[in-house]
């Protein structure tokens, strides 16, 4: 009497084995992309915040810096915009730490550069409205660029 399994057999558990591994790994890197999203849109979420605050505190010391009136400004209708950087929020305590970007396509890369990093600040009448961009290819590259918003550490 024989003891082990046929190459037919082997064969079988290989073919299952490639198959469930074909169904699994699709779903898997999907999973994956969508939590790099999620926590992008969390980030992004972040920045704005940060921006919402400092915008909500020019409008009750508007004549405290230049910041503070730029944005004063923008609420009055004086100008259409302003934009300010990350670096800009994180040094006034707007961002308390380093901001990490999960679409840097390099992988040491892993924060977003906030020299590049901007956010526009706009008033539609009733409420501020914030777009963050990188400075470097402009807010009309929206998310591809912030993809390239890339570094190490903060101040890169």
């Amino acid at each position: 009497m024989k003891k082990g399994f046929t190459l037919i057999e082997l064969l079988a558990v290989i073919i299952i084995l490639g198959i469930i591994a074909l169904v699994s790994v699709p779903i898997a890197l999907n999973t994956i992309k969508d939590g790099k999203q999620d926590m992008y849109d969390e980030q992004i979420e972040l920045i704005k915040s940060g921006a919402r605050t400092l915008s909500s505190e020019a409008i009750y010391k508007s004549n405290k810096n230049t910041l503070f009136q730029e944005i004063y400004k923008v609420m009055k209708g004086e100008l259409a915009e302003t934009n300010v950087s990350l670096k800009i929020l994180q040094e006034n305590g707007y961002l308390n730490y380093e901001i990490s970007n999960p679409l840097c396509n390099d992988s040491k890369s892993k924060y977003f550069d906030p020299e590049t990093t901007m956010v526009q600040i706009k008033y539609n009448g009733k409420d501020f409205e914030f777009e963050v961009y990188n400075s470097n290819l402009g807010i009309s590259r929206g998310k591809e660029g912030l993809e390239n918003s890339c570094c190490l550490a903060s101040g890169c």
